[in-house]
């Protein structure tokens, strides 16, 4: 039997607790949890309900934040970062 306790809260707290993931997969069907997840964690790309897309779009950054990697690849950013 599960408790009362936020479940999704505790998720959101063991996130923001750890270093910056360089990708943050969520499975939701509901606006309310979307939205609770993409405005109150940091993540260096984010999917919803899928896993490769962030990483096949040639035309978005797909890379790092803080300690989870340096720079972007793909893209306009891929081209600033590996460019001297």
């Amino acid at each position: 039997m599960l408790d009362n306790r936020d479940v999704l809260a505790d998720a959101i707290a063991y996130i923001n607790t750890r270093a910056r993931p360089l990708a943050l997969y969520l499975y939701a069907d509901d606006a309310p949890t979307i939205e609770r997840v993409t405005h109150k964690t940091i993540a260096r790309g984010m999917a919803v309900n899928e896993t490769l897309m962030h990483l096949a779009c040639e035309s978005l950054p797909f890379g790092g934040v803080g300690t989870s990697g340096m720079g972007a690849y793909h893209g306009y950013e891929g081209f600033v970062t590996f460019s001297k």
